[in-house]
């Protein structure tokens, strides 16, 4: 006895795996090609001609050939199409026509154009009921599968549309009996499920739902067939996809499955309540000491990170005030002609402000390492921003406007409101002067002059910047006095200051504000002779911002100080701030 089976490409791998068929299969197997344009034309016109019927034309058949190898699965469609053609043929004159397969709209859309005129047929609710029997008889992976009557047809109140929708599916030749005995059913043709755009949607829609209803279905049989075995019963998970299901339509069978895997769901839950209870009280105790534990070694991390920014910010200290007092020896010497001395303090001074910036930046460094283990920890942002305004003020002093402008960015992210005040805040600058009357003049680089008052003075507040203060009385040579202020208060021990004498003479008593800002020490100008060239380390100091006087302003004041010498008391106005003193 020889047997022949027929089965899709698509399903020979799913036969390969069956045990005991695989090699049957390997050494059985022939492939079946697809028909060539003359084999499909035989198709076509062979049958007709057998009863004594012909095309209207060859370009008929030519466009049903074509239209056939063009076509996804184009011999189920053909095989439709040609029975829709017979059905229209011209009894009288035994032709078939091209006008149907017009009306049809081609091989391609023959299929799809019949079942969709059968759904405008049907009431709504024998649509809906179409919709739900079509989708059983596909499965999770897109193919055709067979369903018996029982599987089809619910027992609600929705059977008899079911049922109805279910004869005309058969009528118009979309679904087939294959076996009536046993009343199994199936798709009639293969390339509904990719060409019909109505079963795409529903299958894409309802695409979850499916492939849930197809799981139940597999595991309940399963359960049944090992007599309810406890250990085959779904979890937790798997029956979160089921809550979309509708109950009505699953199998006693699958309903009884998914209501004991929520019963042995609720016992395990319990159980384990239980038992995690125990475990959580002695995880807790166990938790609590190694928290404990971990935050006595926090805490000692976070120590050593404060006490070495302690210790890096006091030796930053000691090393500053160092660095201020050998800076005011060094501008000493230079101010009293020992350039060689003075070139050697300076020096000095500049080695001992590369080791405070280094200082300064291993506490900052430190603190921001402790902030970072620990950012709750009291003070140690506070701390941070008063070690940057303190970084800042010195920078200000210093000139270093790169290293300024990023200690202010850097105090916006640690300062709580307190020193963003001080940073905006003008400079304060008490000067007494005499004689009574004297108006004070506040010039600036753009050339504009303001008047500030008239002697005697309160605490003028000024804009940070480079300054140049003029004072006058008529009938007195006009003194000016250049400043460079910074931002915030700074508090000066206020002194007398003549500030216009006669012809010959004329001092400006300036002075120093206790932060070592702005204005330099008092000195008396005189002209008794020539003046030394300044050297090396004078012009960095005036270029770097070390001397409160830019370089501009000391060549300006020196020039109004030796024309002081040398002008008489009745000197016009012009030689006034802004009528030809200033540089």
């Amino acid at each position: 006895m020889r047997v022949l089976t027929t089965a899709r490409s698509d399903f020979l791998s799913r036969l390969a795996m069956l045990p005991g068929l695989g090699d049957e299969i390997a050494r059985g197997l022939y492939f079946l090609r697809p028909l060539t344009g003359e084999q499909i034309r035989e198709v076509i016109v062979r049958p007709a001609a057998a009863k004594g019927v012909t095309y209207e034309s060859e370009a008929l058949i030519d466009s049903l050939v074509a239209q056939t190898e063009h076509a996804p699965g184009g011999l189920p469609l053909l095989q439709f199409t040609l029975a829709e053609l017979w059905d229209a043929r011209d009894v009288a004159a035994r032709t078939i026509r091209a006008a149907p397969l017009a009306t049809l709209g081609g091989v391609g859309g023959a299929l799809t154009r019949h079942t969709d005129r059968l759904l405008a047929g049907l009431r709504d609710d024998e649509r809906d009921a179409v919709r739900r029997i079509l989708l059983r008889l596909v499965t999770a992976q897109g193919t055709r599968t067979r369903r018996s009557e029982a599987e089809l047809l619910t027992r609600g109140a929705e059977r008899d549309a079911e049922r109805t929708a279910l004869e005309v599916l058969i009528r118009g030749r979309v679904v087939v009996g294959n076996n009536a005995q046993d009343g199994a059913y199936e798709i009639a043709h293969e390339a509904l499920l990719t060409s019909w755009p109505t079963l795409q949607g529903w299958l894409h829609s309802g695409a979850a739902s499916r492939a849930a209803q197809e799981r139940v279905e597999q595991a309940a049989a399963s359960w049944q067939r090992m007599d309810h075995a406890t250990d085959l019963l779904w979890g937790r998970r798997q029956l979160a996809e089921t809550r979309l299901l509708d109950r009505d339509r699953l199998a006693a069978h699958e309903i009884a499955f998914l209501g004991a895997s929520a019963t042995a769901i609720r016992r395990r839950r319990f159980l384990g309540a239980t038992a995690a209870a125990m475990i959580v009280v002695g995880v807790l105790i166990a938790g609590l000491a190694i928290r404990a534990r971990a935050q006595r070694a926090l805490d000692a991390v976070v120590a050593d990170q404060t006490l070495a920014a302690r210790t890096a910010q006091d030796s930053a200290r000691r090393v500053a005030s160092e660095r201020d007092v050998t800076r005011n020896h060094a501008f000493g010497l230079f101010d009293s002609y020992h350039w060689g001395e003075g070139e050697d303090a300076w020096r000095k001074v500049e080695e001992l402000a590369s080791q405070e910036e280094q200082l300064y930046r291993a506490a900052s460094a430190h603190l921001e390492s402790a902030l970072l283990l620990d950012p709750t920890r009291a003070g140690v942002r506070e701390w941070i921003a008063d070690l940057t305004l303190d970084r800042f003020g010195r920078a200000q002093r210093d000139r270093r406007h790169e290293l300024a402008d990023e200690l202010a960015a850097r105090m916006t992210t640690y300062d709580d409101g307190r020193h963003s005040r001080e940073l905006r805040a003008d400079a304060r600058v008490d000067l007494a002067v005499a004689p009574v009357g004297t108006r004070v003049w506040c010039e600036r680089l753009d050339g504009s002059r303001e008047l500030v008052g008239r002697a005697p003075l309160s605490t003028l507040l000024l804009p940070p910047g480079s300054l140049v203060l003029s004072f006058e009385v008529p009938g007195h040579v006009p003194a000016r006095l250049p400043i460079l202020l910074t931002h915030g208060e700074l508090r000066r021990r206020p002194r007398e200051c003549s500030t216009c004498r006669p012809a010959g003479s004329c001092s400006v008593a300036r002075t120093a504000p206790s932060s070592g800002e702005g204005i330099s020490r008092p000195r008396r100008c005189t002209r008794s002779g020539p003046r030394p060239t300044s050297s090396r380390a004078t012009r960095s100091r005036l270029a770097n911002g070390s001397s409160s006087w830019s370089r501009s302003h000391a060549r300006s004041a020196a020039s109004a100080l030796r024309r002081s010498t040398r002008s008489p008391p009745s000197r016009s106005p012009s030689s006034a701030p802004g009528g030809g003193s200033s540089p």
